[in-house]
Order: C-alpha cells, then sequence, then structure tokens
C-alpha cells in the first residue's frame, strides 16, 4: 500500500518554467536559422536565374551567327553578312546588354551598288522582358555580361567569345568555361570578295 501511496504521489512531466525555456530556447534557433535558410534560397535562385539567362543569351548569340558570312571582330564587336537578308548586321557585346544592329542597303537610283543604313535603333539581341523578369524573380542578379574578347579562328570558320558571364554585385554566378569560352561556327570568316560586298564595290 506504502508503494501505491509513493507512485502516486512522484510527480512526472516537466514544469511550466522549464517548458518556457525550451520555446526559448527554439525561437532562438529558429530565429537564427531563418536568415541563414532565406539566404540559400536566394543564392539558389539567382544561380538558376544567371544559368537561364546565360543559356538564353548563348543560343540567341548561336542562331544569329550560325548562319552568319564574312564575318569579322574587332573588340567585343561582331559584324557580318546576314543568312536571311544578305545585309550587314553589328552584334555589340556590351557589359549590361548584347545589343543587335541592323543594316539595309539604300537603293535610290544613282548610288552605285546601294549605301547602307540602319533599319531601326539597335536592339537587345536578348529580350529586356527576360532581363527583367530574372531581375524580379525574387533574386538580385544584376545582369553583366563582362565579354573580354571576340577572336575567329585562323581558318574562319569559327567565333570565339571569350569571358561571357552573368554577375551579382561582381560574384560570377554563371559563365562559360575558361578554356574555350563560346565556340561558335559560322559560314565563314571576311574575305575580300566579301569586303567588296559589303563596302558596295
Amino acid at each position: 500500500m506504502r508503494k501505491l501511496l509513493k507512485k502516486s504521489n512522484c510527480s512526472a512531466g516537466f514544469t511550466l518554467a522549464e517548458t518556457l525555456v525550451a520555446v526559448v530556447i527554439l525561437v532562438l534557433i529558429s530565429a537564427a536559422a531563418l536568415p541563414a535558410a532565406m539566404n540559400a534560397y536566394r543564392n539558389a535562385v539567382d544561380a538558376a536565374n544567371a544559368q537561364v539567362l546565360l543559356s538564353t543569351t548563348v543560343n540567341a548569340l548561336r542562331s544569329e551567327l550560325s548562319t552568319a558570312w564574312n564575318v569579322s571582330a574587332e573588340g567585343t564587336t561582331i559584324t557580318y553578312q546576314s543568312a536571311d537578308t544578305g545585309d550587314k548586321s553589328v552584334i555589340s557585346l556590351g557589359e549590361d546588354r548584347i545589343m543587335l544592329q541592323e543594316y539595309s542597303r539604300d537603293e535610290t537610283p544613282g548610288w552605285w551598288g546601294g549605301a547602307e543604313k540602319p533599319t531601326a535603333s539597335p536592339r537587345p539581341l536578348v529580350s529586356d522582358a527576360m532581363r527583367q523578369e530574372t531581375r524580379n524573380s525574387g533574386s538580385h542578379v544584376s545582369v553583366t555580361y563582362g565579354p573580354d574578347d571576340v577572336s575567329i579562328s585562323d581558318d574562319g570558320m569559327y567565333v570565339t567569345i571569350t569571358g561571357l558571364r552573368v554577375e551579382r554585385d561582381g560574384k560570377v554566378l554563371a559563365k562559360m568555361p575558361d578554356e574555350t569560352g563560346l565556340l561558335i561556327r559560322v559560314m565563314s570568316a571576311e574575305s575580300e570578295q566579301g569586303d567588296d560586298e559589303l563596302n558596295g564595290g
């Protein structure tokens, strides 16, 4: 009987103070871990968006240049003749955007060969909507392409763009391999005949 009374007087479990201390500890741990988790999520979203933007840019450049002919390069500017129209086009690879300027020949009578004139204002090769979507999708990606150089292979069949990357605050989020850069096979590089055609001669 004494054993039964002893068991009934025994108080097992947590006191209110112990429960409150446990709750406070859990709240403190959560408060410390939440910003780190949010930061990791933002970094993952930034990296994914940067990779999508870089892939879109690479596809746009390949699409534009793979059928180009009479291609020449100076610094980060590529001049070529479009396979679609036969007219001159210029791609300027800038830090924050890649612009495409198209030209057409002025067929005014009396102008032998026609003079080249811009068809419209330069337009971004990758649409501003795509770049804006990347910026507004919960990430803080500042679109910086940062190409270092454009070169043409000795055989004139390849254009190489080195240093193409997407950055945020100076930190590279996505980039092409340093060893090869972006390698695009073109129809042909600049030739004497192409020079004459571009210059209307």
